[in-house]
């Protein structure tokens, strides 16, 4: 079966590592990938360098073009869609629905879209017009699919199966003089929680704590919005206390560089960011809001607090600082077990369902969280003022 998947950003972010993981893990099933994204963005060559097929017709950041220069991309795309022989569509961002369902208007070839953001869920919510030639909608957590607002017989809720490999090595704590490394990872953005992140290292530094890094790993989605956190972090009175990496291609490198990840995001679709602490076995203070906190709760994973919480962000913080070795370990063992949870081939299996069904135009309705754990270690949620342990009740269906 061949598959010709549109790709708008062509970023290493989140949804294209989840793309990756699926491509990869279905080729030995008898899929075949063309990947369509802009040039020289960072997956074209992480595609190449896997065997991947590519076709770098498109072009980045698509939304700041004028009218003229939209209008001639698409007609290239739908050219090159038209004479590809592929069997399906894979659309993996929802924001592009619209061009999508209108540039296949007569070229007959069914649509599986990934719904991957609140904005993208959010957008075909208030356009229900382009959900018709969608055979299936994948969503990747409850709290997207409940945004989503689509047709029943069309929405799957997949969370993200992962063939993690060996995790990484344990962090420990610095030697003498050199500081703690605490750090958020993913785009710079008030819903990434970032001004969290900023308050609370005001209240650590505040309170005493001269011995912390507080290290960013991201951009913004423009120049002005990285320069405008980067006058934050000036006025803030900070910046010997920060270190703005910028965008980075290596995560699992900027990563062991860490002893601690928080992931304050307010409205997280779900926690892809989770899983590559987890990858890394870097323990991870979550908000727990969102997707986020849903696959956290599920799967018995991170150190959870309110969001949008500087106080509690700076107090988990510094209850990491007291015991980092013990929050750690804890934390590494959780791990192991979304290890197992998330081991991909139930992934696999119901996104194979998926796209045999909509080759056939059939719509498709699926939901797989994981397989069932029937001993599960806990995870610390830190809403209340002493931790307790949780009981899972977690249910795969598939």
């Amino acid at each position: 079966m061949k598959i010709a998947v549109i790709e708008p950003s062509g970023r290493l972010y989140g949804s294209e590592f989840c793309l990756l993981d699926a491509i990869i893990g279905l080729i030995p099933r008898g899929f075949e990938w063309e990947v369509l994204l802009p040039p020289s963005q960072g997956f074209d060559e992480l595609l190449r360098q896997k065997g991947i097929a590519t076709w770098a017709g498109m072009v980045a950041d698509l939304h700041k073009l004028s009218r003229w220069r939209k209008f001639k991309i698409y007609w290239i795309l739908r050219r090159r869609l038209a004479g590809s022989g592929a069997d399906l569509v894979y659309l993996n961002q929802a924001g592009m629905l619209r061009a999508v369902d209108s540039l296949l208007l007569g070229v007959g070839i069914p649509l599986v879209c990934q719904v991957q953001t609140l904005e993208d869920a959010r957008f075909i919510s208030r356009h229900p017009g382009i959900q018709r030639r969608v055979c299936a909608f994948i969503c990747n957590s409850r709290y997207i699919a409940a945004e989503a607002k689509v047709p029943a017989e069309k929405r799957c809720i997949l969370y993200q199966g992962v063939d993690f490999g060996e995790m990484g090595p344990e962090p420990l704590p610095p030697v003498a003089g050199e500081p703690w490394r605490i750090g958020i990872l993913g785009r710079i953005a008030e819903s990434k929680g970032h001004p969290v992140f900023l308050a609370a290292a005001r209240l650590l530094v505040a309170q005493g704590r001269r011995d912390l890094k507080f290290v960013v790993i991201g951009e913004g989605l423009t120049d002005a919005d990285t320069q405008a956190f980067c006058n934050s972090v000036t006025e803030a009175g900070l910046a010997e206390w920060f270190e703005l990496r910028g965008y980075c291609k290596d995560v699992p490198s900027e990563l062991k560089r860490l002893h601690l990840l928080v992931i304050p995001s307010s409205a997280e679709p779900l926690g892809r960011v989770l899983l590559d602490a987890c990858r890394a076995g870097v323990p991870a203070i979550l908000s727990n809001s969102g997707g986020l906190g849903e696959f956290s709760r599920d799967l018995e994973i991170g150190f959870r607090i309110p969001p949008n919480d500087p106080s509690r962000l700076a107090e988990e913080i510094n209850r990491f600082l007291l015991d980092s070795q013990k929050y750690t370990r804890h934390f590494r063992d959780s791990a192991r077990t979304v290890y197992r949870r998330l081991a991909p081939a139930g992934y696999l299996a119901a996104m194979e369902q998926i796209l045999i069904n909509t080759a056939s135009g059939k719509n498709t309705s699926i939901e797989w969280f994981g397989e069932p754990e029937i001993e599960q270690h806990t995870a610390v949620d830190t809403e209340d003022s002493d931790p307790r342990r949780k009981t899972s009740r977690y249910k795969a269906k598939i």
